[in-house]
């Protein structure tokens, strides 16, 4: 087994070998453009849990956010409107007599009261907001990466990423799509109140949201080298051929 991990690795096992600075300094060397775009592929790449006891990116958009859009969190407006010749909502006879009878006669015109939904609450903004960045991210991913492998940590099988990459892709590009999505405000950051929010908020799910943008945070965004260390050490991401970016990433994963 060690000898077909080693032919499957190739040269990153050889560079790891030889290098001797530490996983962690590497990081922490990185200029930080290419960390993040590092750390935006794994998370995008990586089909393990982003944390222990946390969620998978294919549970979160396949079915997570299937479970949120079929119930989004809102809130409730009464607004009152004059129609002509029609009746939505419930009639306010008395403001309707006043607008009947008001400067010019109409006795078509009723007005009704009618029941809004609002759906621009903090934690949809905040689930908005994850959902762009994650589409951002699966942007940043080269085509080598996307037609490579994965090694998961202890085989020796690699497993083709494209096929699930592509198809997550698409299906986040549907959520998206979705109606009320474009009433939501994409926040320019996420703050206290949009996690406070999604954390108690009658459906778990939103906690589920919070939980998910925080490891984001913590691995995309600010690059923290605990829980980067932890998703290196699920596993190997196999090129599909040479890549720039990917340059001293599997031998840090080797080292971490």
């Amino acid at each position: 087994m060690a000898a077909d991990l080693q032919a499957l690795l190739g040269g990153y096992a050889l560079e790891a070998l030889a290098a001797g600075q530490p996983a962690a300094e590497w990081w922490r060397a990185l200029p930080p453009p290419r960390r993040y775009a590092i750390a935006s592929c794994y998370f995008i790449l990586a089909p393990t849990p982003l944390a222990e006891g946390g969620l998978t990116l294919s549970f979160f958009i396949e079915e997570l956010m299937e479970r949120l859009l079929q119930g989004l969190s809102r809130r409730t407006r009464r607004e009152e409107k004059v129609y002509p010749g029609r009746v939505r909502g419930k009639i306010n006879w008395p403001s309707t007599f006043k607008v009947r009878f008001g400067r010019d006669f109409d006795p078509s015109r009723f007005v009704c009261r009618e029941l809004r939904y609002e759906y621009d609450t903090p934690e949809n903004q905040l689930l908005r907001f994850l959902t762009q960045r994650l589409l951002e991210s699966f942007h940043l991913v080269p085509e080598t990466l996307r037609r490579g492998e994965w090694l998961p940590a202890g085989s020796d099988q690699p497993r083709p990423l494209l096929a699930n990459l592509t198809r997550l892709e698409n299906r986040l590009n549907e959520r998206l799509r979705h109606v009320h999505f474009r009433e939501i405000t994409l926040p320019t950051h996420v703050t206290p109140d949009h996690l406070l929010r999604a954390g108690t908020s009658r459906s778990e799910e939103y906690a589920a949201v919070a939980q998910l943008y925080q490891q984001y945070e913590a691995i995309v965004l600010r690059g923290e080298w605990g829980p980067v260390q932890a998703l290196l050490r699920a596993g190997l991401v196999l090129p599909a051929g040479p890549e720039p970016l990917w340059t001293g990433v599997n031998a840090a994963v080797l080292r971490a």
